[in-house]
């Protein structure tokens, strides 16, 4: 599971990207440098967990992708922050993808910011 998202503090889904781990499947995080250091933000603890992260290093600019590549399958891409205000009452949108010509630029885009971005 590749994921790339500008703030998590949902932790329904932070124990749901746990779970997949603790699975012994493969998860890497991609995120906003100054979002994980935000309150509440869940990024920290699933580092903790072992889980490998890399943020953008810009204090002017955001690492703002919200998707997530599961299997090489699926892509899971919208406006929805995964966080629970987003979940309980924010206006979003979310998609689910399978279409090959779409996973494909997605999988590359994630490996450009991937090598792009520090590890954490």
């Amino acid at each position: 599971m590749d994921i790339c998202v500008f703030n998590l503090t949902d932790n329904k889904i932070r124990n749901a990207i746990l779970d997949v781990w603790d699975s012994g499947a493969e998860v890497r995080i991609i995120t906003d440098d100054e979002c994980m250091k935000n309150k509440g933000s869940d990024i920290e603890f699933l580092a903790n967990k072992g889980i490998p992260i890399r943020t953008d290093d810009s204090e002017r600019n955001h690492m703002h992708n919200k998707f997530a590549l599961i299997d090489g399958k699926f892509l899971i891409n919208g406006s929805f922050n995964w966080t629970a205000a987003a979940g309980k009452g924010n206006n979003e949108n979310i998609m689910l993808i399978d279409h090959p010509f779409y996973l494909e630029k997605y999988m590359t885009e994630f490996e450009r910011l991937w090598n792009e971005f520090s590890a954490n």
